[in-house]
């Protein structure tokens, strides 16, 4: 991303090929034939996914669903890979459900124009952040039902365990042949 070829080796020692780590499955992986078959990629901390889901039980008894409405860094790939909260009102008319935002950073203004505007709670976890600590995000999305989103880090840290993502149908190359998931996350499909 711009700072790749900053690390110099140290002295004395020459670097016969370099390649950035995200360029190596092009070469060794072509195909989803490629990929080994396995249930699940990751397995969280079993005693982080107790506590977790005491603390998500403690919302109710419904359905506890995860949501990512924002992927992205940059501002063109976050419109482009973005759903606003305002159209996901048909979703959040669905009874019987407890929806927890699995969004990164700081969203605390549109998570309370959502309760305003469509009359709904989404809860929000401070304490946990997919991208400061990986093990506590991963039990969190171990300890809900299912997860929906756009692609970002939290719906892919999803998909590679055990929980059930949908995500949207912008599809980046990386993913390799379109079909109902991805070569790493077997229970991962982009909505229709």
């Amino acid at each position: 991303r711009g700072h790749e070829y900053l690390w110099r080796p140290p002295a004395g020692v020459q670097i016969d090929v370099q390649i950035p780590a995200g360029d190596v499955p092009k070469f060794t992986r072509k195909c989803r034939e490629d990929f080994p078959k396995q249930a699940r990629l990751l397995t969280p901390d079993a005693e982080q996914v107790e506590q977790w889901r005491g603390r998500i039980d403690e919302l109710g008894p419904e359905l506890k669903v995860g949501i990512v409405w924002q992927g992205g860094t940059k501002p063109l790939n976050v419109r482009q890979r973005s759903i606003g909260l305002e159209q996901w009102h048909e979703v959040f008319a669905t009874s019987g459900v407890q929806f927890i935002s699995l969004q990164q950073g700081d969203h605390r203004e549109e998570l309370e124009r959502a309760s305003r505007v469509l009359g709904t709670s989404i809860h929000h976890f401070d304490d946990v952040d997919a991208l400061a600590d990986i093990d506590s995000a991963a039990a969190l999305t171990a300890a809900l039902d299912l997860v929906v989103g756009v692609g970002s880090a939290s719906a892919h840290l999803a998909a590679v365990r055990t929980s059930w993502s949908f995500t949207t149908p912008r599809r980046a190359p990386r993913y390799l042949t379109p079909g109902p998931s991805t070569p790493t996350q077997s229970r991962c499909w982009p909505a229709p």
